[in-house]
């Protein structure tokens, strides 16, 4: 058998099968114009470097020390955490120290650091106190042992009818195994 040359490949060409189950070796890949770099013989490409992730891609370089510093200049004056931007610190001060928003019960005086927050505390600290029937929610499972609890957030609802709907299913079980 005559072995037939392959041509020069460059560094950045990987050989590759034309179909995963041939039997063919190599198959070349279609060629373009030839730069002096492919050209050029081993010993000269042995001193060329080659380009590495952030000479292709500039913004994956990795940060100078300066930088660095810079990145994460905006400290919270409240903890030890910093931030990329003054925007993140700024929403992480509102969301974790300052307290803006105080439940209108004058007895109660919590307060809170987001509406929502307050919102949910007044459904189920003062439930009594508001009218919140309309948002009250209700187990819909009609094997629910305890149908005439109401809810007055859905998450609790949620997690209510899961350990209900899990209940009804292993009383099923049982009832077909005895």
């Amino acid at each position: 058998m005559v072995e037939v040359p392959r041509p020069e490949r460059s560094p950045f060409v990987v050989p590759r099968k034309p179909f995963p189950n041939s039997s063919s070796r190599y198959v070349a890949p279609p060629q373009s114009p030839r730069s002096s770099m492919e050209t050029s013989s081993p010993e000269t490409r042995a001193n060329v470097p080659y380009a590495t992730p952030t000479d292709i891609h500039p913004s994956a370089s990795p940060r100078t020390q300066g930088q660095e510093a810079n990145a994460t200049s905006h400290t919270c004056p409240e903890c030890p955490l910093s931030f990329p931007t003054a925007g993140q610190r700024n929403k992480h001060v509102n969301r974790k120290h300052r307290r803006r928003y105080i439940c209108p019960i004058s007895s109660c005086q919590k307060a809170f650091s987001l509406n929502a927050d307050m919102e949910r505390h007044k459904k189920t600290v003062h439930k009594e106190l508001f009218s919140f029937s309309d948002s009250m929610l209700k187990c819909p499972l009609s094997k629910c042992k305890t149908p005439e609890k109401l809810y007055s957030r859905k998450d609790n609802l949620d997690r209510h009818v899961k350990r209900c709907f899990a209940s009804a299913k292993m009383e099923k079980g049982k009832g077909k195994a005895g």
